[in-house]
């Protein structure tokens, strides 16, 4: 048995966990043009993802960037993200790199925050280039894997394990929405947020329907819940 020594050094936050504060969201290119050559993701799961992340940056009051490319001929961001956010500004540019649009650059940095929530289509090319060029500039940017999408799984793994490498942090909508929540005896965002996990976290969406269905009813009955 090692004899080494323990310290604890009580409770904090990690700087590296997001915080409605510190984060803008930018949804990049959700467009019907490459919705449909989305080969990536099943594509009932991905716009189930689509959808809560779009929740979650509704619900947290988090800033958002929202860009088209070619929409003419690519689409219009797709109605359930627009539904859900529907008085943000869309920017429409024709570069590929979104980074290289001055009206986006700009876009992110009059919020004054310096995480970057990205999620968008495809990954290996509207998300990737604009990823790289957002760490060079000195954001620290987390990616949505399960909020983005590439042409086919390949090429979705490799563009990740790219950004991944150049120092972009990976996460889950789940992941993130749960971060910016943070505390369950905060009641101000408690239950749009155990509602946005009911309906949108698959498996453990049951598990909450159940616990509120039984679980709670019952410990409010014998006095435990206090």
């Amino acid at each position: 048995m090692s004899n080494k020594t323990i310290t604890r050094r009580g409770a904090f936050r990690a700087q590296q966990l997001l915080d409605k504060e510190d984060v803008v969201a930018l949804f990049i290119d959700h467009q019907a043009m490459f919705a449909v050559g989305l080969g990536s993701h099943d594509r009932t799961r991905i716009t189930n993802n689509w959808n809560a992340l779009a929740k979650t940056a509704r619900l947290f009051d988090l800033p958002v960037v929202m860009t088209t490319n070619g929409s003419a001929i690519t689409g219009d961001v797709i109605k359930e993200i627009r539904s859900i956010l529907p008085d943000v500004e869309v920017i429409d540019r024709t570069v590929l790199n979104a980074w290289e649009d001055e009206r986006i650059v700009k876009a992110v940095e009059e919020t004054g925050r310096e995480k970057l929530l990205v999620a968008g289509l495809w990954t290996e090319i509207c998300v990737a280039f604009p990823v790289l060029s957002a760490l060079e500039a000195g954001y620290e940017v987390y990616i949505v894997a399960d909020g983005s999408g590439g042409g086919t799984p390949e090429t979705h793994e490799v563009a990740l394990q790219r950004l991944i490498q150049a120092g972009a942090i990976p996460v889950t909508w789940q992941q993130a929405a749960s971060e910016l929540f943070g505390d369950f005896s905060d009641r101000t965002h408690y239950d749009e947020f155990v509602e946005l996990m009911r309906q949108h976290d698959g498996a453990f969406g049951h598990v909450l329907d159940y616990a509120f269905s039984h679980v709670v009813p019952h410990l409010e009955q014998t006095g435990e819940s206090q």
